[in-house]
């Protein structure tokens, strides 16, 4: 029998590349003995006036990635209407279960997850005073248990979506944000399993704005507490900005941990998606301007391994007394400070700031606080890496 003529085959074969399920195409990430976590924005999903213009396109490589990754909890960013958030859970079916926040305007930030390894225990949005600062979008927290192979932990995870553009108030914002939810962690989550994951919008080693100083300066420091696990990217200028499929733009998509996970990550699995480019062309363009960011955990902690030692976390190094108080707080910095260290800062214990005190040369500085109610305040200096010092406020 003569063979069939390679033209004739052409558009059979058009056809079943076209009908082929594309998720068995896609490389997974995520293993069945591994907790694999990864964060996405998925540019303006489910909207039809912006972001990719076939919207179609858009939801089914979207279901394809999600299916095929491997992944057990998903931080996304930008689900844009929450119909096609609820028909994505519906196409993927048991045993993804997920939500999105409720207070994060037209682009809000979810959580989709595999039931069969998170239980969904609590979720709500925390520093919503601060509403302006996380550009409308105030952080989405999930606390759940974490099925691992010989245990269960009860986990905290909290998605960003912050402050997106490269001008300074844009900076600014970003910057004010981070401290506020770092002192929100520090106070309500020490010694928590924590996983922070999203759009961080700006890169780790300097910001995007004038290569000043990263606003995540207070996280990075603080090597104690935390490990950004993606610096590896941002070091090796690895982009999760899509501009082009090249993907070469800032490094803006982050997870962080807390030193309590730093016993089960598996080492050097930070890492971005690239490989969806090539299974996906034209992928910037018919599916998001970010590539997905993931890692790894192991499902049961090593044992005897410098890992599972964490380094004990610092001490104050500051004075403050009396407290209780009721008119005025002396409050003594530890000698020798350097100028950069030479502030302290007061919140409450919601995280805002009340006070900021320039400290003299000498060590020393009064505070008297400004018709503040009586409660529990947290001082902190400037270098961010003390501990937070409770004091006791009850006026006369």
């Amino acid at each position: 029998m003569p063979a069939t003529p390679l033209r004739f085959l052409a558009p059979f074969l058009l056809g079943l590349s076209l009908t082929m399920p594309v998720w068995a195409q896609v490389p997974p990430v995520g293993t069945e003995a591994t907790f694999d976590v990864a964060t996405w924005n998925v540019e303006w999903f489910g909207n039809d006036s912006n972001g990719p213009s076939d919207e179609d396109l858009q939801f089914e490589r979207a279901r394809q990635i999600i299916a095929g990754s491997g992944i057990d909890l998903w931080g996304l960013q930008e689900m844009a209407d929450e119909a096609t958030f609820s028909r994505l859970l519906d196409s993927l079916g048991t045993p993804y279960e997920g939500f999105l926040a409720t207070q994060s305007g037209q682009l809000r930030i979810g959580y989709l997850y595999d039931s069969r390894v998170i239980r969904l225990r609590n979720q709500r949005h925390i520093l919503t005073e601060f509403n302006f600062e996380f550009a409308g979008r105030p952080p989405l927290l999930m606390e759940a248990d974490v099925t691992l192979s010989d245990t269960t932990l009860q986990a905290v995870f909290v998605v960003l979506h912050m402050k997106a553009g490269s001008q300074r108030g844009d900076y600014e914002r970003r910057r004010d944000a981070v401290r506020r939810l770092k002192t929100h962690l520090d106070f309500f989550y020490t010694d928590v399993p924590l996983i922070v994951l999203g759009d961080f919008n700006d890169e780790l080693r300097r910001s995007i704005w004038a290569n000043t100083t990263s606003p995540y300066a207070p996280f990075n420091e603080d090597t104690t507490a935390y490990t950004m696990l993606s610096r590896p990217l941002d070091e090796a200028n690895l982009g999760t900005f899509c501009s082009t499929d090249f993907c070469n733009g800032s490094t803006i998509d982050h997870i962080m941990i807390s030193d309590e996970w730093r016993p089960f990550y598996q080492d050097g699995s930070m890492d971005r998606w690239f490989e969806l480019v090539s299974v996906f062309p034209g992928y910037s363009r018919s599916i998001t301007d970010h590539l997905p960011v993931y890692a790894r955990f192991e499902r049961t902690a090593p044992i005897n391994t410098s890992r599972t030692q964490a380094p004990e976390r610092p001490t104050a190094n500051l004075q403050a007394y009396p407290t209780p108080f009721s008119s005025s707080l002396t409050i003594e910095l530890e000698q020798p400070h350097s100028p950069d260290r030479a502030t302290v800062y007061i919140y409450d214990v919601l995280g805002r700031e009340v006070a900021a005190l320039a400290v003299p040369p000498s060590g020393r500085v009064d505070w008297v606080p400004p018709g503040l109610p009586s409660g529990v305040y947290l001082l902190r200096t400037s270098d961010g890496r003390t501990a937070l010092q409770p004091v006791i406020y009850r006026p006369r």
